[in-house]
């Protein structure tokens, strides 16, 4: 999931989610032991709060922010 701010245009918000979802086309429709996470609305209004109690700053430029999602936390990744 990416996200910016819509108008200032600073640091892009990154989140990678643990998902099988790219294998689950190869191997449909045979999907039950794949981890198929969906994003809703609510997990990114998590991923946003989140990532701003974290630290993102969304109005000033520079690198983004690069988050890891493994279904519970949302863990700043180390790069």
């Amino acid at each position: 999931m990416i996200s910016e701010h819509e108008v200032a245009r600073g640091k892009r918000l990154e989140v990678y989610v643990e998902s099988d979802i790219d294998s689950a086309w190869v191997n449909v429709p045979h999907t039950e032991h794949l981890n198929t996470k969906i994003i809703r609305p609510r997990d990114v209004e998590y991923f946003i709060s989140e990532a701003l109690d974290q630290g993102w700053t969304p109005k000033v430029k520079g690198a983004p922010a690069v988050f890891n999602f493994d279904g519970k936390f949302l863990r700043r990744r180390l790069q």
